[in-house]
């Protein structure tokens, strides 16, 4: 509801106006309650998507944004999950770019991009392919990455058949003898022309 609120009052106010207040005091709330309920919750999610919406809105500025989340990732960093810090590396790195700090939003994007390769050590073939080609795409954004890529293509290399192994076939037959016979039964004897009219004719056109 406070999204769509912030749409509709994004679509009505002039441009450089504020948001109205109680709709800025509104979001503000969200994201301070989510942000108490990240220790309780063990979870970051909500708070990070509540932060978010500020910020997308222009409600937290990007220096307030980064000092909040950057909170969040030292309360978090002992028990979360590589996902959960990939998600906050990049978030932070999204607010450091947009506060014209390009050397930090880097750094945030590689602690990102280690947290994909992070989570390739466990796992399928398949998925650890999968997370291996992400890292490797971030990777190739970062400056000074060369080293590190030719490391990661090198395990990806040795990864990749494994994929293989962990695939088999999967067979399924089902008789339609009927259904064949019965569909010749219905054109035969017609000319071709004729036969293809009736073809047409299963599907109505749509009007």
């Amino acid at each position: 509801q406070l999204n769509r609120a912030l749409q509709i009052a994004g679509a009505t106010k002039k441009r450089r106006d504020d948001f109205p207040p109680h709709v800025s005091e509104a979001v503000r709330r969200l994201v301070d309650e989510a942000e108490r309920r990240v220790v309780h919750d063990k979870r970051s999610n909500a708070f990070l998507r509540a932060i978010n919406l500020a910020f997308t809105y222009g409600i937290v500025e990007p220096d307030e944004f980064i000092t909040r989340v950057s909170s969040i990732m030292d309360v978090r960093k002992a028990d979360a999950d590589t996902d959960e810090m990939r998600s906050l590396y990049f978030a932070v790195a999204d607010a450091y770019d947009e506060a014209g700090k390009r050397p930090e939003a880097i750094e945030a994007r590689r602690l990102a991009a280690e947290e994909l390769v992070q989570e390739a050590n466990s796992g399928s073939g398949m998925l650890a392919s999968h997370l291996l080609m992400n890292a490797i795409a971030e990777f190739r954004r970062i400056p000074g990455s060369k080293d590190r890529l030719a490391e990661l293509e090198k395990r990806l290399r040795q990864v990749q058949p494994k994929v293989l192994e962990e695939m088999s076939p999967i067979s399924h037959q089902t008789d339609i003898t009927e259904l064949v016979d019965y569909t010749i039964e219905q054109v035969e004897g017609l000319s071709l022309s004729h036969a293809l009219g009736q073809f047409g004719d299963l599907s109505p056109a749509r009007t």
